[in-house]
């Protein structure tokens, strides 16, 4: 038996068009407001879509529309197997 759920991720598309996923996990008050991107989705924070909406509103809140557009909150399937 197998148990699905929807997650969602922060994912942002570079000018070259490389997209990378939001990971917040190893932010400090040194970093802060700078949070991790990487390419490999393994590595994204999967929140709920609220949680999806607030970082991405918080990261893009002093950008031009164009550079906000690069932002985008993607859905992720997660299925857990059950033994």
């Amino acid at each position: 038996m197998s148990k699905s759920v929807r997650m969602w991720v922060l994912a942002k598309t570079d000018t070259k068009g490389v997209i990378t996923y939001l990971n917040t996990s190893r932010m400090t008050s040194e970093n802060y407001p700078e949070p991790e991107w990487y390419v490999n989705l393994m590595f994204a924070d999967f929140v709920e879509y609220d949680a999806a909406v607030v970082w991405r509103d918080y990261l893009t809140q002093f950008m031009t529309v164009d550079e906000a557009l690069g932002y985008k909150i993607l859905p992720v399937t997660i299925t857990v197997e059950e033994n």
